[in-house]
């Protein structure tokens, strides 16, 4: 039996990564929380930012109650649609990449996933069995907290 306190106290009481989010000024070049699904915020920075992202399946970190279920592509489409994670998505120019360092306490929990291309929209590359790798466009956009059709 899976223990569903945690995941519910961390959706009732977020606790914004603030400190992060300021350590990041003149390093990020875009950053939104995640209140709209990984997927729907992501979009967000690339339609104002007018490019486009591939992000890797591997790479995105998934809730751990669905993964002991082992059920990783539902894990998956949690982590990508799902609302109120309350957690930053951010890009950081290549030349910037060495100021997040991953031993600075701040930024020991935060994952780089992708990368920006100059072609629109949201991709995501997964793997085969075989290691053979491939790229589908994500259709969904995330969770919508006020949609008028109900």
């Amino acid at each position: 039996r899976l223990d569903h306190t945690r995941a519910i106290a961390h959706l009732n009481r977020p606790e914004p990564r603030l400190a992060v989010g300021e350590q990041l000024r003149g390093i990020a070049s875009a950053c939104i929380d995640l209140s709209d699904g990984l997927a729907g915020d992501l979009r967000h920075i690339l339609e104002r930012s007018q490019v486009g992202a591939v992000m890797t399946a591997e790479k995105i970190p998934l809730p751990s109650m669905y993964c002991l279920q082992g059920d990783r592509q539902q894990a998956l489409e949690y982590a990508l649609f799902a609302g109120d994670d309350y957690e930053l998505c951010f890009t950081v120019p290549e030349e910037k990449l060495g100021q997040l360092s991953p031993d600075h306490w701040l930024f020991s929990t935060c994952w780089s996933i992708g990368r920006m291309t100059d072609e629109p929209g949201l991709r995501i590359k997964t793997y085969a069995p075989q290691g053979r790798s491939e790229i589908h466009t994500l259709a969904r956009s995330g969770y919508t907290h006020f949609n008028s059709a109900g």
